[in-house]
């Protein structure tokens, strides 16, 4: 035996590499080879006493994951000495224990210290092969022997938040090189601007999922009122002159093409192609929500019948309340994600139209100027640009309700059978209805948009005019006629609202009505047994329904008068503007001042 080793002594003598327990070993083999490397590194970092470059986390889910390696590698050397102050014989596998202990230990090290580049790229390195190793040695393990040790089994989820950790550290790494590539250039700028960086782009993974980078800016927002200095500035990306020149590089190739001279959705194309990536994000958070909701009522009658059985197997049971965790969290995830990333690409398309339509008010030509009053121009920017900013949400709530209503169906027919089909009736014929109440609020929307350009022509040539008003005692005409077109204004605003509360009523009766002839559809037909799961997961599924039943009307009228706006804006930035050899400059005066006799 000690002709094979010592593996082979901790193996009862056979070099298998099948065997549990040289994989074991071959696993602290490598954890050896990074221990060393990152030992090394460390103190090579020391002797250039590179003090600049040195990176300590203070992340507090750093500093955790690293107590518990460091709890774990404690517990491992007590349990060494232990076993050796009581005479085990097994010395080798005690120096293994020990070793295992020293790992850990120093894991918890390589968590709180990382000098420089090196000793950052070997703890990455470190924790996902040990991590996912160990993990995979542990699965083969259990499907083998359906036990495990309980140090393994206590440190396998330390290994998965050191996963976790190298997917923090590693994004991080990608993003100061993307931002910073020349960190470690030979040349040194003698002027250095202190610049703030911004607090989302330095978050990891899992600051980014939780949304904890803004915990610094609450809790001193709690201690004293803010200041412009405490706010921490945006992304680089998320500032309106690269959003406006970005948008006006795509808008400038897109009118410029003879080809889409008459294209009626011009302006939307050159958004989307500007911001598609953006769109696809919000949309995947879109579809996870959309999924997660309505997969909560298959969960709910899993439970009940569960619940339900005489002989419960303990697994599924489990396995249900992991189920039921992970759905949950998907859904409250994707959900706060997607309002923050669709407030922030409306922010960007807001920040690209409002810079596009000023710059054109500066070129504009004299007949645009009489077609395009400066009341209308304002009305463009605060009006019709503004509410871009909450398209990118009610954009994709157009299809995901549809989609959720569609899951819910399915649902719904897989409860009840054909005993389901009676209650599609109401649906369709809201269904129906929705298509002339869009085509009548689209006709509203466009007319209560015309009278505000009227009302805001005629109220800015009036202030432009007073002193002529005023001299004439023009007074009470000028009033009376502001005052009719704001009267037409207020008709085509309150005919909008009105048809809006009669698709809200429907709507909002429809899934009483569903439900009411879907429970007599199933006792009449007898499709399916009228029980405490099925009532259950019926009525769990039309609560997922109201939802998109309450905000389809809405996302309808937003979509309306979003299509509007943006036809206004496409109309006003396709306007001549002045060429620029029309255009006279003197450029032979040295100075602004001057004197001519």
């Amino acid at each position: 035996m000690d002709s094979q080793g010592w593996v082979s002594q901790l193996c009862e003598g056979e070099f298998n590499i099948a065997s549990q327990c040289i994989q074991r070993n071959l696993i602290d083999i490598l954890n050896a080879f990074f221990l060393v490397a990152y030992i090394l590194s460390l103190l090579l970092s020391l002797a250039k006493e590179n003090i600049a470059n040195q990176r300590n986390h203070n992340n507090w889910f750093f500093i955790s994951v690293s107590l518990c390696c460091a709890a774990t590698g404690v517990a491992y050397v007590v349990s060494a000495l232990l076993s050796l102050f009581e005479g085990m014989e097994a010395q080798l596998e005690l120096v293994i224990w020990f070793f295992r202990g020293v790992n850990w230990i120093l894991l918890a090290i390589s968590l709180s210290f990382q000098r420089n580049n090196w000793t950052k790229t070997i703890s990455i390195f470190w924790w996902i092969s040990f991590s996912l190793l160990i993990s995979a040695h542990n699965v083969q393990v259990l499907v083998a022997s359906h036990k495990l040790e309980i140090f393994e089994l206590v440190s396998w989820p330390i290994n998965f938040l050191l996963l976790i950790c190298s997917l923090n550290l590693s994004f991080k790494k990608y993003t100061n090189s993307q931002r910073f590539p020349s960190a470690n250039t030979l040349t040194e700028p003698l002027l250095v601007e202190t610049h703030k960086n911004s607090n989302l782009y330095q978050a990891g993974i899992f600051s980014r999922l939780t949304f904890s980078w803004l915990n610094h800016l609450l809790k001193l927002g709690r201690t004293k009122p803010l200041n412009l200095d405490d706010i921490p500035p945006i992304e680089s990306e998320d500032t309106s002159l690269q959003a406006s020149e970005k948008f006006l590089t795509i808008w400038r190739a897109y009118s410029q093409d003879k080809s889409n001279a008459n294209s009626r959705n011009l302006i939307f194309r050159a958004l989307f192609k500007c911001y598609k990536w953006d769109l696809l994000l919000t949309g995947f958070y879109a579809l996870s929500k959309t999924v997660s909701i309505a997969a909560s009522p298959l969960l709910l009658f899993a439970f009940i019948d569960y619940s339900n059985l005489e002989e419960r197997n303990t697994q599924i049971g489990v396995l249900l309340v992991i189920c039921l965790i992970s759905m949950k969290l998907v859904e409250s995830l994707s959900q706060r994600h997607w309002f923050f990333e669709s407030r922030r690409c409306g922010m960007k398309m807001r920040s690209a139209l409002v810079a596009c339509i000023f710059q054109k008010q500066l070129k504009i030509s004299s007949n645009g100027r009489k077609r395009h009053a400066t009341g209308e121009i304002v009305n463009y920017i605060a009006v019709d640009a503004y509410r871009l900013g909450d398209f990118p949400w009610w954009f994709h709530m157009a299809w995901s309700s549809p989609l959720q209503l569609l899951l819910s169906v399915i649902i719904l027919f897989w409860s009840l059978g054909f005993g389901a089909i009676p209650g599609l009736v109401p649906l369709i014929i809201v269904g129906v209805l929705n298509l002339p109440f869009a085509k009548i609020l689209q006709g509203y929307q466009s007319k209560f948009m015309v009278a505000q350009d009227e009302r805001l022509r005629a109220t800015s040539e009036a202030l432009n005019n007073m002193k002529i008003i005023k001299l004439q005692s023009w007074e009470d005409r000028f009033r009376r006629i502001v005052g009719s077109l704001r009267d037409i204004e207020f008709k085509w605003l309150s005919e909008t609202q009105l048809k809006k509360a009669y698709g809200i009523a429907l709507y909002w009766l429809s899934p009483t009505v569903v439900s009411a002839v879907m429970f007599a559809g199933a006792a009449v037909t007898g499709s399916a047994p009228l029980n405490a799961s099925t009532i259950f997961t019926v009525l769990a599924t039309l609560r997922i329904m109201s939802e998109p039943v309450r905000f389809l009307p809405e996302t309808i009228t937003i979509l309306i008068q979003v299509k509007v706006s943006l036809d206004r804006i496409q109309v006003f930035l396709l306007e001549d503007e002045l060429r620029e050899e029309d255009v006279k400059r003197d450029c032979q005066k040295k100075n602004g001042l001057g004197c001519e006799s």
